[in-house]
């Protein structure tokens, strides 16, 4: 497959301009400390994967090896961040496995049945929601009869936040962690022989420059009590508004965590109804004596999120 050459003299200077902003954006990206507008371009690593393959395509087919070899190492480098979540990842366990689903229900949600069957069919131990207006509180009363043991934060915004589990927690309660106003959960529990810390929270999106900065500081608060309780142990879950290679991410990573779904690959949360910017922004990280035995995503079931359901234990120690 070929081009007239009268057709490759033009294309080819598009080509070249094209490869040229995608290799910037995608180094801007590793600048979001610098600038909260650079960070926005850190969280499209499956759009960047695709673009520089289909430009390496193009690069080879208009017969310009020096750009194709530019484009290689772009296509390596954007994928090499994606690829290691595909690497095996296997540990041995000492306890029973614990499953938590982490699922972001959309206020404005009509599909409330839907994601009430989808909990049910999790079989899940533990349900972490976010988006919890006193409507949802209220249909998840339904559910309470499997869920005995729940805790709500409902708001009439975007911002509220439930958790419900089958057996007893040792304490649940909700905390104001950042400089907004907005509820996250702290966990202290043990179920099924299981004892975890854990924190459940929803930053807000860093829609501008105050708002990053705001989002920044509520993950970097929590990455600060990770790192201070000295525990091994703990789980941050939630919407949290940031991909993996989000500057923002990095505190929680330095503090000790890692992402639940290393070894069982990634893919989008949101946004659900347009996958040409979907990204994964909802996370289950955990601490080092925890192992992921599985980590998958579930139907978003009328929300712009897709839930993430892991089951972790605890590593074993010989």
């Amino acid at each position: 497959m070929g081009f007239p050459d009268s057709l490759k003299r033009i294309i080819r200077p598009s080509v070249v301009t094209l490869l040229g902003v995608a290799a910037t954006t995608f180094l801007a990206g590793y600048l979001g400390n610098v600038w909260w507008f650079f960070d926005l371009f850190s969280h499209f690593r499956f759009q960047y994967i695709a673009g520089f393959a289909g430009l390496l395509i193009l690069l080879v087919i208009l017969r310009m090896p020096k750009m194709a070899v530019v484009c290689s190492i772009a296509l390596v480098v954007s994928s090499a961040s994606v690829l290691r979540y595909f690497l095996p990842n296997q540990q041995r366990c000492d306890t029973k496995s614990l499953t938590l689903l982490s699922y972001n229900v959309l206020t404005s949600n009509q599909e409330k049945q839907r994601v009430l069957d989808l909990i049910r069919a999790s079989r899940a131990d533990v349900i972490a929601l976010y988006e919890v207006d006193s409507a949802w509180a209220e249909a998840l009363r339904e559910i309470e009869d499997e869920y005995p043991y729940a805790v709500y934060s409902p708001r009439e915004d975007n911002f509220g936040i439930a958790l419900l589990a089958r057996e007893n927690l040792v304490e649940a309660k909700v905390e104001i962690i950042g400089p907004t106003e907005v509820p996250s959960m702290m966990v202290e529990s043990k179920v099924g022989g299981l004892s975890f810390l854990m924190f459940c929270t929803h930053p807000i999106p860093p829609m501008g420059g105050r708002n990053s900065q705001e989002r920044d500081q509520q993950l970097k608060e929590i990455a600060e009590r990770v790192a201070s309780s000295g525990r091994k142990d703990v789980i941050v879950a939630g919407d949290l508004n940031a991909s993996p290679w989000s500057a923002a991410m990095r505190p929680l990573f330095q503090a000790g965590l890692r992402d639940a779904r290393l070894g069982h690959g990634i893919s989008p949360t949101w946004s659900t109804d347009k996958l040409w910017i979907s990204i994964p922004i909802d996370h289950v990280l955990i601490g080092d004596a925890l192992h992921a035995t599985e980590a998958k995503i579930l139907d978003a079931s009328g929300s712009d999120h897709s839930p993430v359901l892991v089951t972790f234990c605890r590593k074993a120690t010989d």
